[in-house]
């Protein structure tokens, strides 16, 4: 296997792992979302159409851990 084959698995780890952070496994998901998504985008050329797919992942990971910080942060203030 090759970098740009691992660079694609990666990707489709780091959006898997991304919509599994925003439901189901909150801080798990979304940190592996996050490293697989960076391994990702290293590995790959910028035209490759896999690495949007690892911008997507990483974008929902990073999602998965603002956004219980947030909740937090609101829940603290308000109440």
């Amino acid at each position: 296997m090759g970098i740009e084959d691992d660079g694609r698995q990666a990707a489709n780890i780091s959006l898997v792992a991304g919509a599994l952070g925003i439901t189901l496994l909150p801080l798990v998901g979304a940190t592996v979302a996050i490293i697989a998504g960076h391994l990702a985008r290293r590995a790959l050329p910028s035209g490759d159409r896999a690495r949007r797919t690892a911008t997507v992942g990483l974008f929902l990971g990073y999602l998965g851990l603002a956004a219980p910080a947030v909740l937090v942060v609101a829940a603290t203030l308000l109440g």
